[in-house]
């Protein structure tokens, strides 16, 4: 079971960071951001939101965890909007 767990999260964060590293391509996201780490953060809001939800009972985790991602993709992001979501 932990090693299809595990699969599950790598899959997750390669599919994040190929993700970001095509907004990389596109311009959209700054060049000198590392896609991996990046995608090991957004990837841990979402995970967070998930526990949250589900073991807490806290059924503002997925709002919180969006406004997360959209201000690190800001952060990120090429122009003053950062990245359009």
């Amino acid at each position: 079971m932990r090693d299809r767990i595990a699969a599950t999260g790598r899959a997750g964060i390669a599919a994040i960071t190929a993700d970001v590293e095509t907004a990389q391509r596109r311009g959209e996201i700054r060049a000198d951001i590392e896609a991996r780490q990046l995608a090991f953060e957004l990837h841990a809001y979402a995970m967070e939101a998930n526990w949250a939800l589900l073991l807490l009972d806290d059924d503002g985790a997925g709002e919180r965890a969006r406004t997360a991602i959209d201000a690190a993709l800001a952060r990120v992001g090429t122009t003053q909007e950062g990245v359009e979501s």
